[in-house]
């Protein structure tokens, strides 16, 4: 089956007290619009992504720093202008002819719902339904602004909006949770004979789909999830209030991940964490981090844009950025910065040191106050440690510059030149004694 998104992004979103558009506020280092494209991201099959949201969102100066970032995550991503917010089937009115023609599936979601999992979207795509829907269980119904879904003999018959329910429907604590996988025939056929004729509002609700689909015998079903996944944000406080760090730790425990103390970790939106991770307090994770199994993170590690990769051990107090690669059972240790680097298998840096732009193969150990000088005041260049070798403390290795494999740098010596295999390098000045100094220094000479 081929699959296709269709997000709807909304324009400025008048109760966010903002000029910046809804999905373009931040949580957790991204935008809300983001956060739902990573996880669709990584969905198999998944043909294109739709978004469809007013001028106020895509001429917004923010949209254009994120457009790049989400067409590398995804190469086909189709854009639609709903030119007057005429409500949610309007917009998804708007982004259907642009659907392809060999899509089977589409799943439709909100960009101000930024938790949903990715295996959410999975069950609702693969779902052998017609129209599948998620909802989800609300405490207080009267109190909440939900659409209400009415099940009959288990299966959803239609979704009655807040504006238009009566006080016994909204009593009702099965909530509509905006998101929905729907077969291409069956949303095709339906979504234009969707109207605001029957609605107390001038809006073209999505939510009566449902009802359609139930009266003219396509099969219709729904996934439950908690209210903390379904967490919609259309107000500055729901903003301030997303459950991103309670929902991220609930999945965390299902995987084995062992936190020394959640409160003092900082995530960001695409941090993914492998089981059996240890981390530490007062860890920060930045954009594009990726532990794999059994990968321990030691206290005050700042990480951003790399992968850990099984068994290694990352800190204290390491930093770890610009596309680095660190490979298993690797040892990155305290006061460590490794950026724009590529470390080897079995690999230990463990004190004092500087890599950047450079290859290290594997079963490398470089020494504390290790320095690879990689910028000549004009422009960066490359190093290349070979597998095997020993690089003393207190060593400078001035690029472009490589390193043969098992070979050896003295300590304290300052390398400018290539060094072959099973090499020892040396660079250092003589070492000479004056026992007549001191003395002359006592009497002031």
């Amino acid at each position: 089956m081929t699959f296709c998104a269709i997000i709807l992004a909304g324009g400025l979103g008048t109760r966010m007290n903002s000029s910046v558009p809804k999905v373009l506020n931040t949580i957790a280092g991204g935008t809300l619009l983001e956060c739902v494209i990573h996880s669709l991201s990584k969905i198999e099959q998944l043909n294109e992504i739709i978004i469809i949201g007013s001028k106020n969102l895509f001429f917004h100066e923010k949209w254009k720093k994120i457009e790049e970032k989400i067409k590398k995550k995804v190469k086909n991503v189709k854009l639609a202008i709903q030119e007057k917010p005429r409500g949610t089937g309007h917009a998804v009115q708007t982004g259907v002819p642009l659907i392809g023609k060999e899509v089977d599936r589409v799943l439709i979601c909100c960009g101000d719902t930024p938790l949903i999992r990715l295996e959410t979207f999975q069950k609702l795509l693969v779902d052998e339904s017609d129209l599948t829907l998620l909802t989800m269980r609300i405490e207080n119904p009267e109190r909440s602004s939900y659409g209400r879904v009415i099940i009959e003999n288990s299966h959803p018959t239609c979704i009655i909006e807040i504006k238009e329910a009566n006080s016994k429907q909204k009593q009702i604590d099965v909530a509509n949770a905006g998101v929905y996988g729907i077969s291409a025939k069956c949303l095709k056929e339906l979504i234009f004979n969707i109207s605001c004729e029957k609605n107390k509002t001038a809006e073209i609700y999505l939510t009566d789909i449902v009802e359609q689909a139930y009266k003219r015998g396509y099969s219709t079903n729904f996934y439950e999830v908690s209210q903390n996944e379904a967490y919609g944000i259309d107000t500055a406080k729901a903003l301030q209030n997303v459950p991103f760090k309670e929902e991220f730790f609930f999945r965390a425990l299902t995987r084995n991940i062992s936190f020394q103390d959640p409160d003092k970790v900082a995530l960001s939106f695409d941090t993914e964490i492998s089981e059996g991770c240890e981390i530490g307090a007062f860890c920060v994770f930045g954009h594009n981090v990726i532990l794999k199994e059994n990968v321990k993170v030691l206290p005050f590690c700042y990480l951003e844009d790399c992968l850990i990769k099984e068994n290694s051990v990352i800190g204290p107090f390491a930093r770890i950025k610009g596309e680095s690669i660190i490979g298993h059972d690797a040892v990155i240790g305290n006061f460590v910065e490794v950026k724009k680097s590529r470390i080897g298998d079995k690999t230990k840096i463990k004190h004092l040191s500087y890599i950047g732009d450079a290859f290290v193969e594997n079963s490398v150990n470089i020494g504390a106050g290790t320095i690879f000088c990689n910028y000549d005041g004009f422009q960066k260049h490359n190093t290349r440690v070979g597998q095997g070798a020993k690089i003393g403390a207190n060593v400078s290795l001035v690029a472009p510059l490589t390193i043969g494999q098992g070979a050896f740098i003295g300590a304290g010596s300052v390398i400018t030149q290539n060094v072959p295999d099973e090499t020892l390098a040396v660079t250092r000045a003589k070492q000479t004694h004056n026992s007549e100094w001191l003395k002359k220094r006592q009497k002031g000479v």
